[in-house]
Parts: C-alpha cells; structure tokens; sequence
C-alpha cells in the first residue's frame, strides 16, 4: 500500500504547503517555531508571493497561525482545541464507517489490512517516522473513504485531519501506535463481519484513544513549562538576607 504523490498537478503555492506540512510533521519546525518568509523561500528555492500563498493555506486549514510581533508561527496545542477537534472528528469518522460499511467489500479489506500490517511492522519501530506511519494510515483511511460515497462528508474529515496531523507528529510515542494498530484491527473485524454500528463504534473509540492521549501529554507539557517559569522566576527574584534591616 503505496502513498501516492501529494504534489502532483498542483500549483506552485500548493506544492511548497504540502512540502512545509510535511516539513511540518517530521519535526523540522516544532510547534510554536516562526516561518519567516525569505528563509522558507530559499528553503524551497521560489519567489516568497507563492510561499505567503502556501502561508496563508496553511492557516486555513489550522496547521499554522499569525502572531502580533511574531509573523506566521507553528499552531501550538491548546487543551480546549484538541477536545472541541477530536470530538468532531470522531463524530465524523464514525459516521463514514457506518456508511462505509456495506461497501466494504473483500478487495478492500484485504488493502486495508496490507496497511494495518505494514503499520505493526513499524509500530515497534523507532526508525520509522510518525510522517511514515501518517501515510501509512493516511492510505487506509483512503480506501475506506472511497467506501463512503459523500464528497461533503469526506471533505470536512480531510479538513479536520490535516489539523489533527500536526497533534500526532508532535507526540508520536511508540506505545501509541501499538494501541492504534488494534483499534485499526477491531475496525477492520467489524466490516468484514459486515456490522456498521460496530465499524462507527470502534472508529469513535480510536479517535477518542488519541483526543486523550494528546490531551494528557498537552496538559502534561504544560506544566512543565509552567514549572520552568516559576523556578526562573525564582532564581531572578533578589534574595533577602536574614539580618537586612
């Protein structure tokens, strides 16, 4: 199961957003990093007017941001988006899968489950990218959309799933995509046992898995900063001796 080619056909100011996602979500550009227009432009050796183009898409489709002071900046996780975002987008998923159902015929579970093995011969793999493991599932997820048969519907998920991209290659850990693999399997089990109901519950479960585990590991990341900030704060406060007046 082959990604195909995300840069084929399109235009110029499309090419460098999919070439800056992808940059994106192999950690070139952590979240919170600026993307300042010349060194993007060199980057990807065009002028800056299709690289702004390429900005201005990306902050459509939520991946990046415009900060006063700042420019353009990687979006950074919120607790609250991540909730508001993954609870759509399990709502979603999980009405594709019921729609999808009848139509999951053996020819495409058979391509899915290519996919789900090729995902447990790179969930215990470190060496493997979480890009790598995204156009892996990316793939799958394909085949099930093409499943659907409602354009609006598939639509909006592709809209939701390039934000939710930048989420799991900012806490990828291997654990987790062990846990994803036999969500992927249970999905897979229900359509071929032809159980659309089953198929919708399973896909919310795994889009519930990573809302929770991106929220903890958002909320966990916060503290920490918050930590760091107090014992900054308390270094640089001036110390009071004992014996001042």
């Amino acid at each position: 199961m082959e990604p195909t080619d995300a840069v084929a056909n399109i235009s110029l100011a499309e090419q460098v957003a999919v070439r800056l996602s992808q940059a994106i979500l192999r950690g070139e550009y952590p979240p919170g990093s600026r993307l300042p227009e010349p060194e993007l432009a060199a980057k990807f050796g065009v002028s800056r007017g299709p690289v702004r183009e390429a900005l201005f898409h990306l902050v459509r489709e939520g991946m990046v941001q415009f900060r006063p002071r700042r420019g353009v900046i990687v979006r950074q996780a919120r607790a609250r988006d991540v909730v508001d975002l993954y609870n759509v987008r399990g709502v979603l998923f999980g009405y594709a899968c019921r729609l999808a159902a009848p139509a999951m015929d053996t020819g495409r579970i058979a391509r899915c489950r290519e996919g789900v093995a090729l995902l447990r011969s790179m969930a215990g793999d470190a060496s493997k990218t979480s890009l790598q493991f995204l156009e892996v599932r990316t793939a799958i997820a394909t085949v099930i959309g093409l499943a659907v048969g409602n354009r609006v519907l598939l639509d909006e998920m592709e809209r939701l799933n390039r934000r939710a991209l930048l989420h799991f290659a900012a806490f990828d850990r291997l654990e987790r995509r062990a846990e994803s693999v036999r969500i992927w399997e249970a999905l897979l089990d229900a359509f071929a046992a032809g159980d659309g109901l089953a198929a919708e519950q399973v896909a919310i479960r795994q889009v519930s898995a990573s809302r929770d585990e991106i929220l903890r590991l958002v909320e966990a990341a916060g503290e920490t900063a918050e930590t760091g900030r107090g014992q900054s704060r308390s270094k640089s406060a001036p110390q009071i001796s004992d014996n001042a007046p």
